[in-house]
């Protein structure tokens, strides 16, 4: 897998981070404001909850081989029997907070998923379409740096279980490929190193994420994915945040009974304003769009179009 410049940017961020903080009187200071893609530093408060709802439009349009741009229908003509032209994914996604002490919070992700694929054959085009829960994710957030001077370091860690369906047909009863799948039918865990600054009315967070891929029922093992993200975040009236990200992913090829699958895997880095609203305590409506600025993507795939984002956060006590 190709490590990206932002990667390795994050990295050295995260690091200088935490030298130039040490040695500086720990004390509890928590963060108010949580950017909208990227995971920071901070956590709730013991016997607080936090529901947020999402819904995410993901639209793949345009197909490159080796870095370029090609028409599916030239492709088409070389003999290959199936060329993808579109794939749209919606994603309704609900995550469950729960503070359980003053450095810790556990989380539950559990995503609703619909998926459109638009193929072209020698017969003209064929559409498929599957919805379903997809793969749950259990995390665990352990903030165990937090200064005087408004610095957070906190370990993330969770797990993907293998909940979505990988036994999606199209119409003839023919297996829809990976991508098309609920779900990736593994149990992966991940690990991430997460830090945020607060200096009011200005927020930075970074982090950076790595998941351990491993081999499912069907012999197929999706790459190893590395992720960084920076977040800066301006709150421009007490009930308005303004929100500038950038988002990495970079993935390894895909695995097939052992084999390197070629058309899998790349790396991908998106730039995303978004804004934030709070009509009062505890209630945050945000609304995130993603744009792609760079892509290298691994032989002939889809490469990413845009991303939309609306959400709604309610926080609130048990205790």
């Amino acid at each position: 897998m190709r490590v990206s410049r932002l990667a390795i940017a994050i990295g050295l961020i995260l690091i200088y981070s935490q030298m130039a903080i040490a040695g500086e009187e720990t004390v509890v200071r928590p963060v108010v404001n949580v950017p909208i893609n990227t995971i920071n530093a901070g956590v709730m408060a013991k016997g607080r909850m936090e529901i947020r709802l999402h819904w995410k439009h993901i639209s793949m349009d345009k197909l490159y081989e080796d870095g370029h741009r090609v028409d599916p229908e030239e492709v088409l003509a070389r003999g290959i029997g199936k060329v993808p032209e579109n794939l749209d994914t919606d994603i309704a996604l609900l995550r469950v907070y729960y503070g359980l002490g003053k450095n810790f919070r556990a989380c539950v992700v559990a995503p609703y998923l619909k998926k459109g694929l638009t193929s072209l054959t020698k017969n003209g085009e064929v559409k498929n379409s599957v919805s379903g829960l997809g793969d749950i994710k259990l995390t665990g957030k352990y903030n165990f740096f937090t200064s005087d001077a408004g610095d957070q370091i906190a370990l993330h860690v969770g797990v993907k279980l293998p909940t979505g369906s990988t036994k999606e047909e199209d119409g003839n009863g023919n297996k829809l490929p990976p991508r098309m799948q609920l779900g990736t039918g593994s149990t992966d865990p991940f690990i991430g190193v997460l830090y945020t600054k607060n200096w009011h009315p200005f927020w930075l967070h970074a982090n950076i994420h790595y998941t351990f891929t491993t081999v499912n029922p069907d012999d197929y093992e999706y790459g190893d994915l590395l992720t960084g993200d920076l977040a800066f975040q301006y709150q421009a009236h007490r009930h308005l945040i303004l929100n500038m990200e950038i988002n990495e992913e970079s993935a390894g090829r895909d695995k097939s009974h052992g084999t390197e699958v070629a058309n899998t895997g790349g790396s991908k880095v998106f730039v995303s304003p978004g804004v934030q609203y709070k009509p009062f305590s505890g209630t945050v409506f945000e609304l995130s769009y993603q744009a792609p600025v760079w892509q290298e993507l691994n032989g002939r795939q889809l490469s990413e179009g845009q991303r939309v984002l609306l959400g709604l956060k309610y926080n609130f006590s048990l205790l």
